[in-house]
């Protein structure tokens, strides 16, 4: 049995695998006066494997926890709600930056093209 020191560890290299995956995994993201051999190389694409292990991770801590407690419906609710609140506190401010620097498009928001893609979420604010 893997120990809460072991997970945050594991959990911790998966996080670094993660953004090394991110800040080299994709070669078409730099100008093209730029070239670097190791970019997208098969190396930094085996770092994908690195999401399932920190979900799996994740997963596994909850399960250990639930386990040696007596949960009922609303702690699982509460949890849901919680990760909610979170996920909205990180994702509006980078909506806005992205309106901002352009990436999402106002005039789209109704549904457009772009908007129906980028804005899924509008109908639940």
């Amino acid at each position: 049995m893997l120990s809460k020191q072991n997970t945050l560890q594991i959990k911790g290299i998966a996080i670094l695998c993660i953004i090394i995956f991110h800040l080299f995994g994709f070669p078409d993201r730099l100008p093209e006066n730029i070239h670097i051999d190791w970019f997208g190389s098969p190396i930094t694409k085996a770092l994908q494997i690195c999401v399932p292990i920190y979900l799996f991770m994740a997963g596994y801590g909850l399960q250990c926890t639930y386990q040696n407690r007596n949960t009922k419906w609303n702690d699982i609710l509460n949890r849901i709600k919680k990760t909610y609140k979170f996920f909205w506190w990180v994702a509006i401010p980078f909506i806005i930056l992205g309106i901002v620097a352009g990436y999402y498009h106002i005039d789209t928001l109704g549904g457009g093209r772009t908007g129906f893609k980028y804005f899924w979420f509008q109908k639940y604010i």
